[in-house]
């Protein structure tokens, strides 16, 4: 497994903490004090950093977490719904709709439990790696709030209509064995465990053709959907076939060594 490099961060305070690591990058939520809920400018912090992350062709993979071992994130700031009024729920919508469709393969490192919103930001993830000792609880029914449209969507296409109706209808929470059960999870440890279970999926994302794995995430995501594209599907296809990155991964395997993938 590859050393968990510590490199200066970009720190905003209690704002959301960009670090990069090279092919790879860690956005963290960085309000423990107060389960890293989310602000509505935390909100604004995090699009950029993902249109920054997108446009950075060098990363290859995004991991997103918490800081603290007790919570993951609490959400959006309730507080702050009457201050912002329906343009909240909009923003964050929009957030967890952008990391759904981010350019890079995505990690979820929940590092604790998970209520709200949070549940739908990680659930936007490719992959989750969750801790034993973590629940999921989304109360919006026992707060009379209609959840988000888009959010009601992906939970029915990624963990089905019975999961759905009994995180949104049925407020009820559920621990980390349920979560792996569902498909919620990609995998659970053991909190001393976390840090090597997520590195292990790190490095074995960053050692995939960059162009392959990026074109079939939008093609999957767009099948999620009802809308699958097959022309589309196609070009990125034959797109790969002329690939430097798939002549690279026929010569490897010849020489029966790792591949080196530049993503051209």
């Amino acid at each position: 497994m590859t050393d968990i490099p510590r490199p200066a961060a970009r720190e905003h305070g209690t704002s959301p903490v960009l670090t990069h690591h090279g092919d790879w990058a860690e956005l963290r939520l960085n309000r423990p004090d107060v389960h890293n809920r989310l602000e509505p400018a935390d909100i604004e912090v995090l699009c950029k950093d993902i249109e920054k992350l997108n446009a950075d062709t060098e990363v290859r993979v995004v991991v997103l977490t918490g800081a603290g071992t007790r919570t993951f994130c609490s959400g959006f700031h309730l507080g702050a719904f009457q201050a912002t009024a329906s343009n909240a729920d909009q923003a964050f919508e929009a957030l967890v709709d952008a990391v759904e469709s981010m350019r890079t393969l995505t990690i979820a490192r929940v590092n604790g439990s998970m209520y709200g919103g949070a549940a739908d930001l990680a659930l936007a993830c490719d992959f989750r790696v969750g801790v034993f000792a973590s629940t999921m609880t989304v109360p919006a029914a026992r707060l009379g709030l209609h959840f988000y449209g888009h959010g009601l969507r992906r939970w029915v296409t990624r963990v089905g209509p019975g999961v759905a109706k009994r995180t949104f209808l049925a407020a009820q929470t559920f621990d980390a064995d349920e979560l792996l059960a569902c498909g919620f999870y990609t995998s659970c440890v053991a909190p001393e465990q976390l840090d090597t279970a997520y590195m292990d999926l790190v490095d074995q994302l960053r050692g995939m053709a960059p162009l392959a794995v990026q074109g079939m995430k939008q093609i999957i995501n767009d099948a999620s959907v009802g809308a699958y594209d097959h022309a589309k599907a196609t070009r990125q296809q034959l797109a790969s076939l002329g690939s430097d990155d798939f002549a690279e991964g026929r010569a490897a395997l010849a020489a029966k060594r790792p591949p080196v993938f530049k993503g051209k």
